[in-house]
């Protein structure tokens, strides 16, 4: 945020956000970077996916799934003294596999990403899982990638060279009439 004085004024983080919808948020591409984006492809979900979440619905009408909110917050402490050491270190390891592969990714769309896996990592110290921690290295590697392709295919400069591609090859906007190239 910037203040009278041109000067950047930070604000501390105090709460989470869930934005639902259909689509990515791609037509506000700084919204887009600062977010974690989840994609569940719709379509028919198998007769053990429904009976899971039949499962689910009945566990959170117990109330079971706030006692799981309590249940983390015990670890708040311990996620405080472990994070930074965690972040820093996952933070190298994934620059490293994705400098390897060839992927340039934003700093910010990493950060938020690793924030959350750097947090598990952490509390899978004190809890079990109902899942493997390499089965979320490899999805947030995954979403990251996924993520930058979609930010990088839908940025404002690429919509904009996207269109005017559109109105050359239509004959719609010709060069020494609309625009002049030299």
């Amino acid at each position: 945020m910037a203040s009278n004085d041109n000067r950047t004024v930070t604000t501390k983080i105090r709460a989470g956000l869930v934005v639902a919808g259909q689509q990515q948020a791609t037509k506000d591409i700084a919204a887009f970077n600062r977010m974690v984006s989840l994609n569940f492809h719709s379509g028919t979900n198998s007769i053990e996916k429904q009976h899971k979440g039949e499962a689910l619905k009945e566990i959170e009408k117990t109330g079971q799934l706030t006692q799981l909110t309590q249940k983390l917050l015990t670890y708040r402490g311990y996620v405080d003294e472990q994070f930074k050491d965690h972040f820093r270190a996952t933070k190298m390891v994934f620059k490293n596999l994705l400098n390897k592969s060839g992927n340039k990714v934003s700093d910010r769309v990493l950060n938020n990403h690793l924030i959350l896996l750097a947090t598990s990592i952490v509390i899978a110290e004190k809890e079990k899982f109902g899942f493997n921690l390499d089965d979320l290295n490899q999805w947030t590697y995954d979403n990251i990638v996924t993520q930058t392709h979609s930010i990088q295919n839908e940025d404002e400069i690429s919509i904009f060279w996207r269109i005017f591609d559109y109105l050359v090859q239509s004959h719609q906007a010709m060069d020494g009439v609309h625009f002049c190239v030299e």
